[in-house]
């Protein structure tokens, strides 16, 4: 099994959960999060 990167959970411990008010981000709240900015992104440049 590979190893776990070390730098991106420090940056997801840093995101504050919006399904868990106090708890840090899961990794699905991160990837929802992810899809929404890449959602809206695609949006504002018109594709």
């Amino acid at each position: 099994m590979a190893e776990p990167n070390v730098l991106l959970q420090r940056a997801r411990d840093r995101v504050p959960s919006p399904s868990a008010p106090g708890e840090t981000a899961s990794r699905q709240d991160l990837a929802d999060l992810v899809n929404a900015w890449i959602l809206n992104e695609r949006k504002r440049e018109g594709a």
